[in-house]
């Protein structure tokens, strides 16, 4: 369908024109896809930015079938929360989930479909469908995170630091299973070196 997108993110928009000054790059695919049609992947009548945050407000407010893009890694700051606040408990919305959500976010008590969230302070229904795609994580793997450490030759102890607890550890555990230190130090914790 004819569904206008907005792009309603100072971030994306960024790097929106990043990608934009870089098509000579891209893999086949894509440039398949900006010639097939004949407009530009980033320039098309049904899609609109966002520069300020009076239009975001304005957006936020609209109905009417639309889609729209909006970024916050968890969900827990920036445009995506009012987005969220107006559209979260409406049953005809989806809320579309792309990345990874860390424990004790919004972002990851709406991938779990909890009955009731909280935003902005107010507690709200959760109606909008939420559908996710892991698809998209900017991370390396396991296996590609112990096969990196392993091409870094003799290196004293790795600090695991990112991640949740169980991750961590079996990253650990893994680097361990070909004689890599790994060490997962715990919040607030001081190493010296």
């Amino acid at each position: 369908p004819r569904l206008p997108i907005y792009i309603d993110s100072p971030l994306a928009t960024k790097a929106t024109e990043v990608f934009a000054k870089n098509t000579d790059i891209f893999d086949q695919s894509e440039r398949f896809v900006r010639s097939h049609n004949g407009q530009s992947l980033f320039e098309f009548p049904l899609l609109k930015y966002t520069p300020d945050v009076q239009d975001s407000k304005q957006l936020s407010q609209s109905t009417g079938p639309m889609v729209i893009i909006s970024a916050s890694g968890m969900c827990e700051s920036g445009r995506i929360v009012h987005h969220l606040h107006q559209g979260a408990s409406n049953p005809r919305n989806t809320i579309l989930i792309v990345g990874f959500q860390a424990e004790h976010t919004l972002g990851r008590r709406l991938v779990e479909r909890r009955p009731k969230v909280k935003i902005l302070g107010l507690e709200h229904e959760l109606h909008a469908r939420v559908v996710t795609i892991g698809a998209f994580s900017a991370h390396a793997d396991q296996r590609d995170l112990v096969a990196y450490a392993r091409t870094l030759g003799k290196v004293q102890r790795f600090f695991i630091v990112h991640g949740e607890p169980a991750g961590a550890e079996g990253l650990r555990a893994a680097l361990a299973n070909v004689g890599i230190d790994g060490y997962v130090p715990s919040r607030g914790e001081a190493v010296e070196l």
